[in-house]
């Protein structure tokens, strides 16, 4: 930990460069400084970098290390006044921020930020001649990005996230409605809000039920994979109502009665910055004719040329639906031709299920049917993938091809892009699937995954879904370092002590990778016979997954009774952390009560 006060500033001579970077002492050029009061987690680098409003490449970024103070070679920055500026201390290139720490801002030489923490979204105000402050009525409740003048006094840090909660303003649900959703590097978000990611290739069934199958196929691209193809046909009688395939032009049948099909440019509300990210790739929405019942099929084309898919639907349409979404009735993942006997998915057996659900080249509604169904991706080359259905050469940034200048519009935004980080994610689950995919690839534009950015999950009552089975499994462990599968049908007929004992203190999952079979804790596998079926249900001895390291060292697992011995802001730090292994959940799944989601208090 350091105590003392030190300064960097950045670059001391340059010209001017497209009317951002001044040369230090000559005409209106102002210097721009940056005072650390104080910092923790010395051993690791943070990033850093200086942004203009509505740019989308720095200024300038680099690296900062609190242990040995360096910027890069240079000694102060001097900038443009009629611009508008922030600093982003965190430019999603750096996975660890310092966790404890204050920072301040000079401009001018005069403080303009004072003694701000290092938390997300790590952006500073506003700055500049050119910066105007929106108003009031413009921006939510918590907050109000503040824009110096020199008659204002510093102001707090603007950028602070609204407090914790699993969603902004969850829809109630008693299951009658659900969500699901595949998007991403791929992520699966299932009917129960439980959620897994696949990094293979595959034509999978996402949603099967009497009515209709919902099919994606997952192919690599450069360093991650992605969505590539959506195809969703309707039942009795078979027909295809659309076909989505990276690079071409979307087919779809726009008489289909069952729908009401329209194209739209989403719009994201940046409330750091005060105004609207637009995509500049359309969101294809499919909303079913069934009442007022508000149910759809979205299809997001995404900045990396694959797609999002996020469905809404009603128990009515999709009960006793089946597939990579999950078990509508019973919730969690069931296997193909298995009507109940739900099964712990994690990223490392993953393929298992995908292999269950996969298509039959028969029933398939995707273009050049494939029976390639494997969970390593290599980098995408002739070499590393054995079939015609993906073009290695069609990878990288989305480009627009020459039969899709009809259905993808470029409209105005008022920020770009690069104005965008991971942090202005109000959903958690979508803010850790970005986070994971720029740590994955070193990409931040996932931050403009519109479907990130805007998603409606609904959160339903997990004691409403059928998961428990007489049958249902768990892993027994004893005092001697022996254990033993056993079954809820067994555990049901402990005496009430003997019950009580082993779903409270059995709380271990096991994983076995050969054959993807993920055996959960009494709690989760008979959630009826341990009375822990709800949202809010925490047992102390709860482990979750505290900390993931690189190479061979070890996962680091925690319980939520030291986890509620921990500060506040720790906890709120811990919290946020989405990434799960070995069946663990992350925190806030594990531990909701001392997490602090708002359903749930002490």
């Amino acid at each position: 930990m350091m105590s003392s006060m030190f300064w960097f500033s950045l670059l001391p001579l340059f010209s001017f460069v497209d009317g951002q970077i001044a040369t230090c002492g000559v005409g209106d050029a102002t210097p721009l400084r940056i005072v650390i009061e104080h910092c923790d987690c010395i051993y690791y680098d943070f990033g850093w970098e200086v942004r203009q409003l509505g740019v989308v490449e720095p200024i300038i970024n680099g690296v900062f290390n609190p242990q040995y103070p360096q910027v890069s070679d240079n000694a102060e920055l001097c900038l443009d006044p009629s611009g508008c500026y922030f600093v982003r201390l965190d430019n999603d290139n750096y996975d660890t921020i310092p966790y404890v720490g204050t920072y301040s801002l000079f401009y001018d030489d005069a403080l303009i930020l004072s003694e701000s923490t290092f938390q997300l979204p790590f952006d500073s105000i506003n700055f500049g001649d050119s910066c105007t402050s929106p108003e009031p009525s413009q921006f939510p409740t918590y907050i109000e990005p503040p824009v110096f003048s020199p008659d204002s006094e510093p102001q707090g840090f603007p950028g602070m996230a609204p407090e914790f909660s699993p969603v902004n303003s969850p829809t109630s649900s008693n299951n009658d409605v659900l969500t699901c959703s595949c998007t991403g590097d791929p992520h699966y978000k299932m009917w129960n809000n439980e959620y897994f990611s696949f990094q293979g290739n595959c034509d999978q069934i996402l949603i099967d039920n009497n009515y209709l199958q919902l099919q994606v196929r997952t192919r690599p691209s450069v360093n991650f994979s992605l969505v590539s193809q959506v195809a969703l046909k309707l039942k009795n009688p078979d027909r295809t109502i659309f076909r989505f395939n990276r690079g071409n032009k979307p087919v779809i049948e726009y008489d289909a009665p069952e729908f009401e099909y329209e194209t739209t440019n989403e719009e994201f509300f940046y409330a750091q910055r005060g105004r609207n990210y637009r995509s500049p790739f359309p969101t294809h929405t499919f909303r079913f004719n069934e009442g007022e019942r508000d149910q759809y099929i979205k299809v997001t084309e995404t900045w990396h040329g694959g797609f999002g898919v996020n469905v809404q639907g009603h128990k009515d349409l999709f009960g006793g639906s089946k597939g990579m979404c999950g078990n509508w009735n019973a919730g969690g993942m069931t296997k193909r031709g298995k009507d109940n006997g739900v099964i712990t998915v994690t990223t490392t057996t993953a393929i298992n299920a995908v292999r269950s659900w996969r298509v039959r080249v028969e029933q398939s509604s995707l273009d050049e049917p494939s029976t390639y169904c494997e969970d390593f991706t290599e980098h995408c080359n002739d070499e590393s993938f054995p079939d015609a259905t993906f073009n290695c050469y069609d990878e990288g940034l989305r480009m627009l091809q020459d039969n899709q200048e009809n259905s993808t519009v470029t409209p105005m935004s008022d920020l770009e892009c690069g104005d965008l980080s991971c942090a202005a994610i109000t959903d958690p689950t979508m803010r850790g699937f970005c986070q994971s995919d720029v740590r994955v690839s070193g990409d931040p534009r996932w931050a403009c995954q519109i479907d990130y950015l805007i998603s409606d999950v609904v959160i339903p009552d997990p004691c409403e879904f059928d998961v428990e089975q007489d049958t249902s499994k768990f892993l027994r462990g004893r005092k001697d370092g022996s254990t033993k599968i056993r079954t809820c049908g067994w555990l049901k007929k402990r005496e009430d002590k003997g019950r009580s004992r082993l779903c409270t203190r059995q709380v271990h999952y096991f994983e076995n990778v050969a054959t993807g079979e993920v055996l959960a804790p009494p709690q989760i596998a008979c959630p009826d016979t341990c009375a822990s079926c709800d949202l809010c249900f925490e047992n102390p001895k709860t482990k979750y997954t505290h900390n993931v390291k690189e190479g061979d060292t070890p996962t680091v697992y925690k319980n939520c009774n030291w986890l509620a011995k921990r500060s506040p802001e720790k906890v709120k730090r811990i919290c946020n952390r989405f990434q799960s292994a070995g069946g663990y959940p992350p925190p806030i799944k594990a531990c909701p009560v001392t997490c602090g989601v708002k359903t749930c208090v002490l």
